[in-house]
């Protein structure tokens, strides 16, 4: 209501105008899509990059921030065709010659924010031909064109064997487009299966700041992605060794594990053996049995480090993929809270593994449909939204509805990676398991990690 009815006009007209604003950006950006063009990124790659020659300013042409080299221009690195006399190289700037770099570095990245696969849908899995995406004869155009396109969630399919694109495209991603056997083969889910693998892979190797990064680092300077740090709060010690396994497999190269011992019941051997195991930094937080959840899981935030904040929980299966997975949606949906749905579970009284319809990911939510034992926010977003409520069940729903409150977005990417357990012992959400059974699409006998594309 407004108390001053002379405020209510001025407040009505900088709504429409704000409402105006933002319906033109939105047809332009729609129009931009429609002609095929994206605008150059504008957030910052790590360092000041600039370029030297035609095949060097095309590798990272999709970024505002970098400009072609100038006798005026301030430059951490010059990225150059070929090698370049020292005396024209800015002062302190190291050059990066991609005649004699990796031959990856020569792909052009694209910008994650304009080649996503938000939005995806089961049809976009169908196989499609490399010579459908690209008509290209230039194999580094080639290769920048496919990588795109599996970055959308594109199943992409080389016929025949072009070995020229495997060091441009990368190892894995060149190995799993030529697969025509398991291509051919795969059902529904299995094609899924391959997308999701081919989507992780462009945009982990391919995408504006993995191509800044790996410049960074030929140039001989660190170069990490953001740190995570693995929030594991437990208060079940025979769990123990296997969450922290579930820590320790992941593949993402910068992250921590903040393991919160919640009660009783942990010894100091146990733990010891725990951090040890781990082969990764690790930082304990004991907490009373007489914390809420939300309180062990705010003593958990305030021992760790990392930019980027994950929950785990200790009675769910992790892909050793999960982090990169969450990172990378963190990275293309610019959303607040980025997590995964329970499409996977496994329901330990009936010894089945299923797989639940309505939990399609890839799309923004409006209600808290997330999983909390596959959550990702960044610090300063958890502290702008309150931290975790001080409560001792659904604090994953309480965050997630804070996160809205304040303005922020959910963003729900694939759940493929992540199998909820449901073992009949005490869970902080208490539902029975008719929930799940009942809203099955898909059911294997026994715990099924591979179905759920744990291993």
């Amino acid at each position: 209501m407004v108390r001053n009815p002379g405020q209510a006009g001025p407040l009505a007209r900088w709504l429409a105008r704000a409402l105006w604003l933002r319906t033109q950006r939105l047809a332009g950006l729609a129009r931009d899509r429609a002609a095929g063009r994206h605008r150059r990124a504008p957030y910052p790659l790590g360092a000041q990059i600039v370029t030297s020659g035609p095949r060097a300013a095309a590798v990272l042409a999709a970024s505002g921030r970098v400009v072609p080299a100038s006798g005026a221009e301030h430059a951490d690195i010059v990225v150059a065709d070929s090698p370049r006399s020292n005396r024209s190289l800015p002062p302190g700037a190291v050059e990066v010659a991609l005649s004699s770099a990796p031959e990856q570095l020569s792909v052009p990245a694209f910008d994650p924010l304009s080649v996503n696969p938000i939005g995806w849908k089961p049809q976009v899995a169908e196989p499609v031909l490399a010579s459908d995406v690209t008509g290209e004869s230039d194999p580094v155009l080639r290769a920048a064109a496919l990588a795109a396109r599996a970055a959308t969630g594109a199943v992409v399919r080389i016929a025949g064997d072009e070995r020229g694109l495997r060091p441009l495209l990368g190892p894995e991603l060149h190995d799993l487009m030529v697969d025509s056997e398991r291509i051919a083969g795969a059902d529904a889910h299995g094609r899924e299966a391959i997308s999701i693998e081919m989507r992780r892979c462009a945009l982990r190797d391919h995408s504006l700041r993995a191509r800044a990064r790996q410049v960074i680092a030929a140039a001989g300077r660190e170069a990490p992605p953001p740190t995570v740090s693995i929030l594991l709060a437990t208060n079940r010690p025979e769990r123990l060794g296997a969450a922290v396994a579930s820590a320790a497999a992941q593949t993402y190269p910068a992250a921590e594990l903040v393991l919160a011992p919640h009660g009783d019941g942990f010894t100091d051997d146990a733990l010891a053996r725990a951090v040890e195991a781990a082969g990764m930094p690790v930082r304990v937080a004991p907490v009373a049995a007489s914390e809420p959840l939300g309180a062990v899981l705010n003593a958990a935030v305030a021992a760790s480090t990392g930019t980027l904040l994950a929950k785990f929980d200790d009675d769910d299966h992790y892909s050793p993929h999960h982090l990169w997975d969450l990172v990378l949606a963190h990275e293309y949906s610019h959303a607040e809270l980025v997590a995964k749905g329970a499409e996977y579970v496994y329901v330990a009284g009936q010894d089945r593994t299923l797989r639940m319809f309505g939990r399609r990911g890839e799309r923004y939510l409006g209600y808290p449909g997330v999983s909390g034992g596959a959550m990702l926010i960044a610090r300063h977003d958890l502290a702008q939204a309150g931290g975790w409520r001080r409560v001792p069940r659904h604090v994953d729903t309480g965050l997630a509805r804070d996160v809205t409150r304040i303005g922020g977005r959910i963003y729900r990417t694939h759940g493929r990676g992540y199998l909820r357990g449901r073992h009949g012992d005490d869970h902080t959400w208490n539902i029975d398991e008719s929930h799940f059974t009942g809203r099955a699409t898909d059911t294997r006998q026994g715990l099924d990690l591979a179905f759920a594309g744990i291993v």
